[in-house]
C-alpha cells in the first residue's frame, strides 16, 4: 500500500480516484482553495500532478474510455443539476457536455468497446438508461424499479446496477443482459445478485462510485460500514 496524494495544505480533499485503461495514471478529484478539479497523477506516484479541468463547480471523474482518450466527468450545476461533461484528452482538450438537462445524469459509464455510455437519469422516471456514446440516436431503459450506479462487464455484454436504499443503505445488486443489435440495444430482464449493506460516499448529498466489478462479473468490491463501538460485527 503506497500514499499517491499528499497534501502539506491540510485543505485538499482528494476522492474518487479512477484508473486509467492501460493502469499507467489516475485521475481524482480534489477540492482546493474553493475549486474543485480533476488532476491526473502517474499510478506508480512518480512526478506531479496535472490539472485537467478545474472550476467552481463541485466534479468528479466517473469513467474512463477504453482506448484512453476520453474520460466522463461529473458536474453538479445550479442550473442543471447533475451532469455529465466530457473531456478529450486529444485535440484541444476542450471539454463539453455529454448529458446535461434539467434532470439528473449520473455516473455515466463507457462500455467497454466505446460505443454505449450507461447512466442514471430521473427525466422519465427513475432508472438506468443506455445511449450511444458520444453521440448517435437512441436510448433505452434497462431497470424496471428505478436504479443506479451502472457498472459493465468486460465483455459488455452484462450490466450491473444497485437498487433500494439509499436512506437506509440497503441495497440490492442487479445484472441485466445487453445485447447489441446493429445500431440498436436489446436488453433482457434484470434479475437480483444479492443484497448488500453500501455506504455510499457523498459528493455533495450524492453516491459516487458505492462499488467495483471484477472483469469476469464474479467478484464485486464493495465498502462496508463501520459498526459503532460495542455493536455485533
Amino acid at each position: 500500500m503506497s500514499r499517491l496524494t499528499t497534501d502539506v495544505t491540510g485543505q485538499q480533499d482528494n476522492s474518487s480516484a479512477i484508473w486509467s485503461p492501460d493502469g499507467s495514471r489516475i485521475v481524482f478529484a480534489s477540492h482546493r482553495n474553493g475549486n474543485w478539479g480533476l488532476y491526473m497523477k502517474r499510478a506508480d506516484g512518480t512526478g506531479g500532478e496535472e490539472l485537467v479541468v478545474g472550476s467552481l463547480l463541485p466534479k468528479v471523474p466517473a469513467s474512463w474510455s477504453s482506448d484512453g482518450r476520453s474520460i466522463i466527468y461529473r458536474v453538479l450545476d445550479p442550473k442543471t443539476r447533475s451532469d455529465e461533461w466530457l473531456f478529450p484528452l486529444t485535440g484541444d482538450r476542450t471539454p463539453f457536455p455529454l448529458l446535461q438537462t434539467a434532470f439528473n445524469e449520473n455516473p455515466a459509464q463507457i462500455s467497454p468497446d466505446g460505443k454505449w455510455v450507461a447512466y442514471y437519469g430521473n427525466e422519465d422516471g427513475q432508472g438506468v438508461y443506455i445511449r450511444p456514446f458520444p453521440s448517435g440516436d437512441g436510448r433505452w431503459k434497462v431497470s424496471t424499479a428505478g436504479g443506479m450506479s451502472p457498472r459493465w462487464r468486460a465483455d459488455g455484454k452484462e450490466l450491473y446496477f444497485l437498487t433500494g436504499g439509499p436512506a437506509d443503505g440497503n441495497f440490492v445488486m442487479m445484472a441485466v443482459d445487453i445485447r447489441v443489435a446493429g445500431a440498436s440495444l436489446q436488453p433482457g430482464i434484470p434479475h437480483a445478485l444479492f443484497d448488500s449493506i453500501i455506504p455510499l460516499i457523498d459528493f455533495a448529498q450524492e453516491p459516487v462510485h458505492p462499488y467495483a466489478v471484477s472483469p469476469d462479473g464474479q467478484r464485486f468490491l464493495i465498502p462496508r460500514p463501520t459498526p459503532a463501538a460495542g455493536s455485533p460485527r
